[in-house]
């Protein structure tokens, strides 16, 4: 039995793995770089609309820090995203039945 290692022959092996890592990564790198869709912001008027709340509330909301929004120049601007996150953490589940 003789075993003995070709160095042409595992050097062609280590190239056929490095070509697969390559384009591996090339694939990684394609799937990575699609742009994310924009988040929708909404203004003021329409997020109240969106929570179904008066603008005093909304204002009490983000004084309290319950409530994110950006500044675009003055105005702000209320991902649709986070007003449903918001909406999730204030919601109260009903208490599980007896029967």
């Amino acid at each position: 039995m003789n075993h003995t290692i070709n160095p042409a022959d595992e050097l062609k092996k280590l190239q056929k793995k490095v070509d697969g890592l390559e384009r591996k990564i090339g694939e990684l790198e394609t799937l990575l770089s699609v742009p994310r869709p924009k988040e929708r912001l909404l203004g003021t008027a329409e997020a109240c609309r969106y929570l179904e709340i008066g603008r005093s509330s909304l204002y009490r909301y983000i004084q309290n820090g319950m409530l994110g929004y950006s500044l675009v120049g003055k105005q702000r601007r209320f991902a649709l995203t986070e007003l449903d996150r918001f909406m999730d953490r204030r919601q109260i589940n009903a208490l599980p039945s007896i029967l």
